[in-house]
């Protein structure tokens, strides 16, 4: 059973327009050693292009975790026609290659938006496994978030037997997503690769810190993969305005520290538990 510290980590977009290089140095003296980075549009690039995205984050001494590409077009790759299928895809690929060029270990995207994809169909499921191949090649990991369609999902992670296609959980879309019992993290806690961390209300999306909201943290914690020792990130934003950025960093900081501490117990519990038997 592993029990070693966590990394944490926290999304480079948290809230506040403070400049990219002030807030990766905000990031790093609060004690986080990653983040995530927003990629692939002009908001993503705004102030840096790619290369100098990525120098900086380095030069701020952070590890570069994943990736999130945008979703706007995430249907197209279900679409019965092949050119919104071939339009999208070249955007995928170019990100694949984008994380191998930056040796950035895994892009994280969303398979649907909304609820316009009712089943799943084999044009997404060619679309993804081009990726997942792309990624075995270029030692890029795909890793699919968990967003409105469970089916989907469940649908992707059974049908492509790789190592380069995993999960990417966030435990806010669980809740307002269909997946109350954190069924997909039971069933694919083996393929999860990241984690987005944060809590809410049960009605919308808030980014609220773990405990501010109505998530079973203790059900999570119990179905949390045993395996996992990578990095905790928190996806989160400050739940009341004025709150000072260093504050709000420190907050987050130790609400995912308290998180972490609180997994690492319950290993050393049930593998107490397993000692004794």
């Amino acid at each position: 059973m592993n029990s070693a510290a966590f990394r944490y980590g926290i999304f480079s977009w948290y809230g506040y327009r403070t400049p990219i290089r002030e807030r990766f140095r905000n990031i790093r003296e609060t004690g986080f050693v990653s983040t995530m980075l927003w990629w692939g549009d002009e908001k993503a690039f705004d102030e840096l292009d790619k290369e100098q995205l990525v120098k900086e984050t380095r030069a701020h001494g952070l590890y570069v975790e994943n990736i999130h590409v945008p979703f706007d077009d995430a249907n197209d790759i279900w679409s019965e026609e092949s050119e919104p299928r071939s339009r999208v895809m070249d955007k995928y690929l170019e990100w694949v290659d984008d994380c191998s060029r930056y040796e950035i270990p895994i892009m994280v995207m969303h398979i649907s938006r909304g609820n316009h994809i009712d089943k799943p169909n084999g044009h997404g499921l060619r679309c993804i496994e081009t990726l997942v191949r792309e990624g075995e090649r270029k030692n890029v990991k795909i890793a699919i978030e968990n967003t409105r369609k469970k089916v989907l999902m469940e649908y992707l992670l059974n049908n492509i037997d790789s190592d380069n296609l995993s999960l990417c959980y966030d435990t806010s879309h669980r809740v307002l997503y269909g997946d109350e019992d954190f069924g997909l993290l039971s069933m694919f806690g083996d393929r999860s690769i990241c984690f987005h961390i944060s809590d809410n209300d049960g009605q919308d999306d808030r980014h609220w810190f773990v405990g501010e909201g109505i998530i079973d943290w203790a059900r999570f914690i119990n179905i949390f993969p045993r395996g996992y020792n990578g990095v905790l990130s928190a996806e989160t934003y400050p739940k009341n305005a004025g709150v000072d950025e260093r504050v709000f960093l420190s907050d987050a900081y130790k609400s995912l520290s308290e998180l972490g501490n609180r997994i690492r117990r319950e290993r050393r519990h049930v593998q107490s538990e397993k000692d004794r038997k």
